[in-house]
């Protein structure tokens, strides 16, 4: 029964296809096999056509990827040398604080008040840097967990794409979802400029891992 229920399936497909065509009634075996290899002919070609987009796409993918991962590592880097700089300044400022004579009722009050406001303040730029920093990088690996899942599922079974509208939309799709990849640069850029400092040993830590994290994902 499977045998014939697959039979009934194949000779719908064919009915539809031949109606799309035009074409509504085959007069002879030579018409019938004539359309036949037509049809399987355009199959084939299409499967083929399928397959390389899908080669070009993971290509494509594989770029924009790289090309992310060199300007958002760029970006940290400068970002870097603004954390020594703004650290730097704060370590100079509390180095001054302790040279201030605390006998003094009111100095003593002052330098508390500064001690105070300055460790505040650097403890909120680096919250508030590191959480920006992270934002764009996670929104980056899960993009690319995204784009890459879809790649590997379509590589498991071409076939199911061979259709030249279907694989139309699959491509407008991944299309747009690196339009949405390639944003996250400019995001990622806003999103820094916002922070101006944090500390260096934790911003170099997290670099490292990235670049670990982006040689596995170019392999």
């Amino acid at each position: 029964m499977a045998k014939v229920y697959g039979e009934v399936d194949s000779l719908k497909s064919l009915l539809v296809e031949l109606r799309g065509n035009g074409i509504q009634f085959l007069n002879s075996l030579e018409d019938i096999e004539a359309f036949r290899g037509s049809y399987s002919t355009r199959i084939n070609a299409a499967r083929v056509r399928a397959q390389e987009a899908l080669h070009r796409e993971k290509e494509r993918l594989k770029t924009v990827i790289k090309e992310q991962q060199s300007e958002i590592e760029l970006s940290l880097g400068k970002q870097e040398e603004l954390l020594k700089t703004e650290l730097g300044s704060v370590g100079k400022q509390l180095a001054d604080l302790e040279q201030i004579s605390t006998s003094n009722p009111f100095k003593w009050l002052y330098t508390r008040m500064r001690r105070w406001k300055l460790a505040r303040r650097l403890s909120l730029l680096s919250g508030s840097f590191e959480e920006q920093k992270r934002r764009p990088f996670r929104d980056l690996i899960n993009r690319t967990a995204v784009l890459e899942s879809r790649l590997r599922n379509r590589e498991v079974d071409p076939q199911k794409h061979f259709y030249s509208a279907f694989l139309d939309n699959e491509l407008s799709d991944l299309r747009k979802a690196n339009r949405i990849l390639k944003g996250l640069r400019s995001n990622y850029l806003g999103a820094v400029g916002e922070a101006r400092c944090s500390r260096a040993r934790k911003a170099s830590g997290f670099l490292q891992n990235y670049q670990r994290f982006s040689r596995q994902i170019s392999k």
